[in-house]
């Protein structure tokens, strides 16, 4: 409420944008579907389920199997670095 009270014009249409549109988002992969995949149970999973829930929201994750592709990437990046 404080955003949408003081954030001028344009931080109206985000806190709107977000109630009318972005809110009931949700990654088509659960909590229980990424650590399946290999991510570690724990705060790990809040970290994936963040990104996709972006990249589902940025329109770069349109389907299940881009979803996958997204954890498999953050996985491999973790073994990396």
């Amino acid at each position: 409420f404080g955003a949408w009270l003081l954030g001028g014009d344009q931080g109206r249409r985000e806190v709107e944008w977000f109630v009318t549109a972005a809110r009931g988002v949700r990654p088509r992969l659960a909590g229980d579907d990424v650590v399946a995949l290999g991510v570690p149970a724990g705060p790990a999973v809040a970290a994936v389920l963040a990104g996709l829930r972006d990249g589902v929201l940025d329109g770069t994750l349109a389907d299940r199997d881009a979803e996958v592709a997204f954890v498999r990437d953050w996985i491999g990046g973790r073994k990396e670095g």
